[in-house]
């Protein structure tokens, strides 16, 4: 087994101390640009969510798992591509550092990359969704990630309902 590195090319935001961590599974094309994590399409769609639901953004630690942008070539482009196990793997000691630093109550996973990497193997969205989870002082909550519920009619729905259940948890 080969040992990868964690490049860190973006690091989270949000205040140093925060109740809630909002955790994404790696920066796209936008936020290597801006070097800010969830400023693109689907960060955008986050954030309105998270408005929509009374839940302040700014108020939040938002970050991600592997901290720079998995990438592959597809023509004479560069796509965004889900990290392997390996990047993951390289990326938790970066992760779980930010994590003890931040001493959240709550923690948002967004898709099943994070679910995976931060829990267990064995959760997914689709059966642990919107479910707490408490591992010593943090409670987690997993949801689909903004990019797939910005595309799925039923999925936006759940999402939704997710924020609803994490702004009760927050009050």
């Amino acid at each position: 087994m080969s040992f990868m590195k964690c490049v860190i090319q973006i690091r989270g935001e949000g205040p140093k101390k925060a109740n809630l961590m909002i955790v994404g599974e790696a920066p796209g094309r936008e936020e290597m640009l801006k070097k800010k994590p969830f400023v693109g399409r689907s960060g955008r769609f986050l954030s309105k969510s998270l408005h929509a639901t009374g839940i302040h953004r700014e108020k939040s630690y938002v970050t991600n798992i592997v901290k720079f942008r998995p990438t592959k070539k597809v023509g004479d482009k560069l796509k965004d591509r889900a990290p392997t196990h390996e990047e993951i793997s390289a990326c938790l000691p970066v992760f779980n550092k930010e994590l003890r630093s931040v001493s959240p109550r709550i923690v948002l996973l967004l898709g099943n990359s994070s679910l995976k990497a931060i829990l267990d193997r064995n959760y997914t969205v689709g059966k642990d969704r919107g479910k707490e989870i408490k591992r010593g002082k943090v409670t987690y909550i997993a949801t689909f990630h903004p990019a797939s519920a910005m595309r799925n009619r039923k999925q936006r729905k759940m999402f939704l309902e997710d924020l609803k259940k994490l702004k009760k948890l927050l009050s």
